[in-house]
């Protein structure tokens, strides 16, 4: 689905231009968590939902979603009023040729994916109230390519994972192959990068960044929906604005800056923390990726140019 340019740099300059709304902040999440017994991988019993979430508000963040495998819980009572505890679950589909685990953020109820298509299951999940996500594309028995997600996949999914603490480090591709790959057909999908904690030590490891105002569960997704994040696994942004003409971001602690569009292939690379991309007006989309000498990095929601005539 495609979204105007215009559209898209209006909202993206209100997201990141906080003398416009001086409510809003950003707020540190993790959007895909696990814990015991609720997820039968593991085995550590100390594990548990309260011992997640204390070691997460020591890590200052501001929320976290669970999302255990193939079940539910209602996490609301977990909630303190530094920290959102949000309620979701992890949805497998396997068999029939398909395969694929889908993060429902938000959901009210449990759900499963047994005998269900990729779209039925994510008609499911938002029919529930929640955000569906595609997890890990290419960590799975039958690995998601960006053909899965444009023919089986067509409608109510416009958030993927570009970046998962537990599966970066398997061989190419990898998911942000997935994500540009989809982009370059001029499907706006937002990126995702998250901790997929199983036990202990596994946190801290990625993240978002969400512009909202205030850490209400209601805020956070809205903002969540509306792409008014951005993911990171230590870049921090200061400053991040998209008009007609060009997009620019800025940051304390990047040092190279890459301008990004169809294919995945850079159109601008720069050097330093600060850096802008004049829109030519021929390009399918355009992100920004932002990252430093010790290989961390922020991946900045895309923007899809609808070009003239189109």
């Amino acid at each position: 689905m495609k979204r105007s340019l215009m559209l898209s740099a209006t909202l993206l300059f209100i997201f990141f231009s906080p003398l416009l709304d001086a409510q809003k902040r950003y707020y540190k999440g993790n959007t895909h968590t696990h814990c015991y017994p609720w997820s039968g991988d593991i085995r550590d019993s100390s594990y548990t939902a309260e011992a997640v979430v204390s070691q997460y508000s020591a890590r200052r963040y501001d929320f976290i979603v669970f999302t255990n495998h193939g079940t539910w819980f209602d996490a609301s009572g977990l909630s303190t009023p530094e920290m959102t505890v949000i309620s979701g679950s992890e949805v497998g589909i396997s068999g029939k040729g398909r395969w694929g685990h889908f993060s429902a953020v938000g959901l009210d109820a449990k759900l499963s994916g047994a005998g269900l298509t990729h779209q039925q299951l994510i008609d499911s999940i938002v029919a529930h109230g929640a955000i569906a996500f595609v997890n890990h594309p290419r960590f799975s028995m039958i690995p998601l390519t960006a053909v899965h997600v444009l023919d089986s996949m067509t409608s109510n999914l416009r958030h993927m994972e570009v970046w998962n603490g537990a599966t970066a480090k398997e061989p190419p591709p990898n998911d942000i192959s997935v994500w540009d790959s989809v982009l370059s057909t001029g499907r706006l999908m937002y990126g995702i990068s998250c901790d997929d904690s199983h036990r202990s030590g596994h946190q801290g490891k990625a993240w978002i960044m969400v512009y909202a105002s205030s850490n209400r569960q209601s805020d956070l997704l809205a903002a969540i929906r509306n792409g008014d994040f951005y993911a990171t696994n230590g870049i921090v942004m200061d400053s991040i604005s998209t008009s007609a003409q060009q997009v620019f971001v800025k940051s304390s602690n990047g040092d190279r800056i890459r301008f990004i569009g169809d294919g995945g292939k850079d159109l601008l690379s720069l050097e330093g923390g600060e850096g802008s991309y004049a829109i030519k007006g021929n390009e399918v989309y355009v992100r920004a990726e932002v990252s430093n000498a010790s290989g961390q990095r922020a991946w900045i929601q895309p923007v899809i140019v609808e070009r003239s005539g189109k």
